[in-house]
């Protein structure tokens, strides 16, 4: 069964997630869709959408959304509900989660977060308050692994949200 890759760039202004799918680690992560929530800083929040040949853009979001976190839970209610995409239905079909991290400190290559790198991303988050660090978010995808890669560093290829 294939499980799902989530790439999460929470930025100042705006949060992006694109979606994968894999059934085993010797194939290549394939991308099955892309969402994006802009305007977070200068509402109002707009939504930009990519699934196959779905395409939305500059949809105004009606409901409230705020902040990183707010618009991460709205993108993540948004691909479950969408029907084209049935390989997410809910939370448990997401096996891994990886999070850009503004940053991210001294770690030179991506970590899986556990309670140390939880705490430390946690302390880093003071250098850029409007960025949502991996700790913020991993509180939403509790079930799946999570990892977090620094902005300063190479991201690898499966877990950008820049790769296509």
């Amino acid at each position: 069964m294939s499980k799902i890759i989530l790439s999460i760039n929470a930025g100042s202004s705006s949060v992006k997630v694109s979606v994968y799918s894999t059934s085993s680690r010797s194939q290549d992560p394939k991308q099955l869709a892309e969402a994006q929530i802009d305007g977070l800083t200068a509402p109002p929040p707009t939504l930009k959408y990519e699934r196959g040949d779905k395409k939305i853009k500059g949809q105004k979001i009606g409901e409230k959304v705020e902040s990183q976190e707010g618009a991460f839970r709205w993108i993540l209610e948004h691909l479950e509900k969408d029907e084209g995409l049935p390989e997410l239905k809910r939370k448990e079909d997401i096996g891994f989660a990886c999070h850009r991290v503004v940053h991210g400190g001294d770690y030179s290559r991506p970590k899986v977060v556990n309670e140390d790198v939880y705490r430390h991303v946690e302390e880093l988050s003071e250098l850029a308050p409007l960025y949502v660090n991996a700790s913020s978010l991993q509180n939403s995808l509790r079930k799946c692994r999570n990892a977090c890669c620094s902005d300063q560093y190479s991201i690898p290829t499966e877990c950008s949200s820049r790769s296509n």
